[in-house]
C-alpha cells in the first residue's frame, strides 16, 4: 500500500508551481534574505522514495546535484540520503 505513494511523490517533484521561496524575517528597513527551498523538497522526496523501494539510481539522480552545494548543511543532508539509500535493501534491487 505504501508503494502507491511513489507515483504521487514523483508527480509532486515535477510540479513547477510550488511556492519554494522562503523569506527570512528582517527589520523593516532591511531587505529580507530569501532562500529557494527546492533542495529540501527534493532531498526529503529522495529519502522517502528510497525507503519506499525505488532504485538507487533514482535516489542518486535527486540527491547527487546537492553534493557540491555551497551550503554545508545541504551537502550533509544529500550525503545522508545517499548513504542511507545505499544501505536500504529495495525489493527492486535484491542483494
Amino acid at each position: 500500500v505504501l508503494r502507491l505513494a511513489i507515483p504521487a511523490i514523483q508527480a509532486f517533484l515535477q510540479r513547477t508551481d510550488l511556492p519554494t521561496e522562503r523569506v527570512f524575517r528582517s527589520p523593516p528597513d532591511v531587505d529580507a534574505a530569501t532562500e529557494d527551498v527546492r533542495w529540501q523538497l527534493e532531498l526529503v522526496a529522495a529519502e522517502a522514495l528510497s525507503r519506499l523501494g525505488v532504485s538507487l539510481d533514482e535516489v542518486r539522480a535527486l540527491a547527487q546535484p546537492y553534493l557540491d552545494n555551497e551550503r554545508a548543511y545541504v551537502r550533509r543532508y544529500a550525503n545522508k540520503v545517499l548513504d542511507e539509500a545505499g544501505r536500504v535493501v529495495s525489493p527492486r534491487d535484491p542483494q
